[in-house]
């Protein structure tokens, strides 16, 4: 309805106080002087002008009127305790016009207040209003109509828990009015008249969108609780949180909590403000978590993050403006709707989330409605009037859409994880099957050069020729090549199942380099490729980790280097990067083609899995097993280098050589040697080893350098006590420089010949040469000091004779069907000089258990009749019923997956013994639990 608010000043029943005024004043034109009836005159206007009302006109369109510019008004404390009566009589003058709106305005007539208007009803038919105030904004309030020069209170009355004023308006005439009000909270005000008829429909009208929306909002709080609760479900359980909010929000803008707690008037507008924020902060939380469920790109969302503390300092801030409102107090709110637009579109741009896609639509429309309506509020304290129907309407729609979507989501995700689960459970089955056929072609291969391998390790600790010693070498490197391409297999395997379990254990560093170095001894050796190893002295001996994943690591280096390398050097190197935290740097570099910037790129990617660099994928993978990353750094027609650092606790330092005078490296302090080979890094790396056992080391590249500096030292009186020599190199060989040196030395140094398997002269010829020891390339660090050592002490008469180990005190029952496994065992166990029984099957095991004690039990797993793992079960169940303690048993099995460890740590065994078998290894196990140790 068109609000009709005109004032007019034309007469009106108020002008009836000034006729006895207007009648005096003309009696006195005709006796003063003009001058001062001038004064006079103008006074009399004044003061009609000032108690005056201003009018405003009714006509039949008018339903509501609006007295913030129709009214006059005056201060309370004026008056005193005169009436209302009094009041029109005699202080009409003292009321003045002033806009209702206008907080500073009103602040200059106090709290308490008197209003006065005047209605001109044009209509043939009495006019009824209601004068309803807003309780946030006025108390106390009384009407008066003023008549017969007289106050008559108006009636009062309450409709929906609100005070009502009835005010009425004969036809065709014209009402003054008095309004005697206290005002709350330093408000404007804005007062409205309204008809019943209007009132009461906007009303049932808002009330009925109110109670709407509260149903709504309830519905979505309660529902979205017991979901939180039934699914266990974060992201319901701010839903209802969000929803709780914006009921309370409601409750409040509507005064039910005022009505039924009067103390917290004041406090409403904080509270609605304070609930707005913690409103939005429950959705940021439900945001973040519906994100972190789409994928890893979102779970560690830094925008929401910074949204969410966005909203924390905003609402801090708005304390602290709370009394100066400024609509700036939404723009923390504002900017974290429209963050959480941004991450719903990104994942829509992102994922295809068509869920995503919808919520962004809502959030957007959520964010235009809230700006459009945040700023509409002039005060602090009109925070409440934000929330009209409309307004509540659109939050309840608001949290309807997010449950409905909610929901969907939920569904969605719920089928996807039950077809992840089938898909899951298809692949275990499938996975199962291969690593029981793996298992199967990994125990039918292995278990044949277990036999070669165990025979080897025997033959190695006999009695044997250099030249029957390296043939023994040769043997047990290519029966370990074999090993090392079903370790292989059984890897890639496991990567396709996801096993990154690892395996930790102690080993001795170096000797793990060059184990991993010598598989591919002879591969070099053929395409004519150096191989060298380059351990720095300080590197930590004994460390812990994963010893089998970082050899199958460097193996694979060591392949790929060895493949790609048609010339030049391949050079394996370690190094401490720190001592106190363990860090290490490995590194492969190769004199190869090198690689291009697009090669690099593309290199480690999965679907190369066919490529002959597969092998790198597979490094990959357990190095992000063991959390470090696979560096390269190549240049075509350069070479390449793979690197990476891991992080080994070190178990055993590294000596200082140097200070122990005990042990073999006192032979070698101080003594002179001269170091030969055309390949100038295997020089620098003999060299610099040699300088940390104390020695002197000089190099030489070629023949002729070797021996200028070998006749100048022996001028000068210094002679070389030893020489290390390269067998191939250009011009003359090593064998002929040894010859050299022997005929030209009085005293013939010690001289090691480092040489290939394949090109290793005979025997007789390197004797008559002058050369003490022959090695092959490349050799350990560990090998060539312990071999000049031995030479220097030889040659001193000094050396230590050999002695013989201590008996293993064990009674050793050992359960094996292969007729080569159980030779090379039992001839293990004479060899250690240990007590010990054969069985041929898991029953026969059983059975002799029960006859006689064993202090442990070596138990193949594959056996007839009865496994190794129903022969353990049994073993143990029959232990327990007599009360006795348990027998250690040690599992045998060429089985190398880790599920088969599992296996055999759940039915009871207490070690795994890998097959092929070691010498080095069963003894160490054999005294562990000869002192009482249990190997876990």
């Amino acid at each position: 309805m068109p609000l009709n608010a005109s004032s007019s000043n034309k007469t009106h029943p108020f002008h009836a106080f000034t006729n006895s005024w207007v009648k005096a004043f003309l009696s006195l034109l005709q006796v003063m002087p003009r001058f001062h009836c001038g004064l006079l005159f103008l006074i009399l206007l004044l003061a009609l002008n000032v108690s005056a009302a201003p009018i405003i006109t009714i006509d039949d369109k008018t339903e509501s009127i609006s007295l913030v510019a129709g009214s006059d008004i005056a201060s309370a404390n004026e008056f005193g305790q005169l009436s209302a009566t009094d009041i029109g009589r005699h202080h009409t003058n003292a009321f003045s016009p002033v806009d209702l709106s206008n907080n500073a305005a009103l602040d200059d007539f106090g709290q308490h207040l008197w209003l006065r208007f005047a209605l001109r009803n044009t209509t043939d038919r009495k006019r009824i209003f209601w004068l309803i105030p807003n309780r946030q904004e006025a108390s106390a309030v009384n009407g008066y109509l003023w008549q017969n020069n007289q106050a008559i209170a108006l009636r009062q009355g309450h409709i929906f828990n609100q005070q009502y004023i009835k005010i009425t308006v004969p036809p065709n005439a014209s009402e003054i009015f008095f309004l005697q009000l206290r005002r709350e909270n330093h408000q404007a005000l804005d007062l409205l008249l309204k008809t019943p008829g209007y009132y009461l429909t906007q009303e049932i009208i808002g009330a009925n969108l109110f109670g709407l929306a509260l149903g709504m909002l309830l519905m979505v709080m309660i529902s979205s609780l017991f979901m939180a609760l039934y699914f266990n479900s974060h992201i319901f359980t701010y839903l209802g949180v969000y929803a709780f909010c914006c009921v309370i929000g409601q409750f409040s803008a509507t005064n039910l909590f005022t009505f039924w707690w009067p103390a917290i008037k004041g406090h409403i507008d904080i509270g609605i403000l304070t609930i707005a924020y913690l409103a939005n902060a429950s959705l940021l939380l439900l945001v973040r978590d519906y994100l972190a469920q789409l994928g890893t790109v979102f779970q560690q969302s830094r925008i929401l993050n910074v949204a969410l503390i966005i909203n924390i300092i905003g609402y801090l801030v708005t304390l602290f403006l709370w009394e100066n409102y400024t609509p700036i107090i939404w723009i923390p709110i504002i900017i974290t709707i429209a963050l959480i637009v941004r991450e719903f579109y990104r994942a829509w741009s992102l994922l295809g989330n068509r869920i995503s896609l919808a919520i962004c639509l809502v959030q957007l429309a959520c964010l235009s409605i809230f700006i459009s309506y945040a700023f509409t509020a002039d005060s602090v304290h009109k925070l409440h009037q934000l929330f009209t129907p409309d307004v509540a309407l659109a939050i309840s729609l608001h949290a309807c859409l997010l449950m409905a979507l909610m929901l969907v989501h939920y569904k969605s995700f719920h089928d996807r994880e039950e077809q992840q689960t089938s898909f899951n459970a298809v692949n275990h089955a499938k996975a199962k099957a291969q690593n029981e056929l793996l298992g199967e072609i990994s125990h039918d291969l292995r278990t044949p050069v277990s036999g070669i391998l165990g025979m080897t390790d025997l033959l190695e600790n006999e009695d044997l020729s250099p030249k029957q010693q390296q043939l023994v070498e040769a043997i047990a490197q290519a029966g370990q090549s074999l090993l090392n391409n079903v370790a292989e297999i059984s890897d890639r395997l496991q990567l396709q199942q996801s096993d990154q379990t690892l395996q930790k254990s102690t080993f001795e560093l170096p000797l793990l380099v060059d184990e991993a170095v010598q598989a591919y001894r002879l591969q070099a050796e053929e395409r004519n490729i150096e191989l060298i190893v380059n351990v720095q002295p300080d590197v930590p001996t004994l460390v812990e980790g994963d010893a089998q994943r970082l050899r199958q690591i460097l193996q694979q280096l060591i392949k790929n280097a060895v493949i790609y390398t048609s010339q030049g050097e391949v050079i394996v190197s370690l190094i401490q990067l720190n001592r106190e935290t363990g860090d290490l740097l490995f590194s492969v570099r190769d004199t190869g083609r090198g690689i291009t910037q697009q090669g690099q790129r593309s290199l480690m990617q999965e679907q190369r899995a066919n490529d002959k660099r597969s092998g790198l994928y597979l490094v990959q993978q357990h190095l992000r097993a063991l959390h470090t990353s696979l560096d390269l750094h190549s240049k075509l027609g350069e070479g390449s280098e793979f690197s990476f650092t891991l992080r080994l606790p070190i178990v055993v330092a590294h000596d200082d050589n140097k200070n122990n005078t005990a042990g073999p490296d006192s032979w070698l302090t101080n003594k002179r040697l001269l170091v030969v080979d055309d390949n100038h890094t295997c020089c620098k790396v003999i060299k610099q080893q040699a300088s940390s056992w104390g020695m002197l080391a000089t190099a030489a590249f070629d023949a002729n350098e070797a021996m200028a500096m070998f006749r100048a030292k022996k001028n000068l009186g210094e002679p070389f006590d030893a020489v290390v020599v390269d067998y191939d190199m250009p011009h003359a060989s090593g064998l002929e420089v040894a010859e050299k040196m022997l005929k030209e030395s009085e005293k013939p140094p010690v001289i090691i010949m480092l040489t290939g398997l394949s090109i290793m002269p005979p025997e007789h010829i390197t004797k008559q040469a002058g050369i003490q020891a022959v090695l092959n390339k490349p050799a350990s660090q560990k090998l060539v000091r312990l071999t000049l050592s031995n030479l220097f002490a030889m040659h001193s008469g000094e050396a230590p004779a050999a002695t013989k180990k201590p008996p293993i005190h064990l009674k050793v029952l050992i359960a094996e069907d292969n007729d080569v496994s159980r030779r090379v065992i039992s001839k293990m166990m004479q060899t250690l000089n240990v007590q010990h029984k054969m069985v041929s099957d898991g029953q026969l095991a059983v059975d002799a258990i029960k006859k006689e004690h064993f202090d442990l039990v070596l138990m193949d797993c594959e056996m007839p009749v009865m496994n190794g793992f129903d022969a353990t079960l049994e073993i143990r169940q029959w232990q327990k019923s007599r009360e006795q303690t348990p027998t250690a048993i040690v599992a045998l099995s060429a089985h190398i997956l880790d599920e088969y460890k599992r296996r055999c740590r759940e039915v009871g065994m207490d070690d795994f013994l890998e097959k092929p078998i070691k010498l080095a290894d069963l003894e160490t196990l054999l005294r562990s639990y000869e002192d009482g140790k249990v190997l876990q």
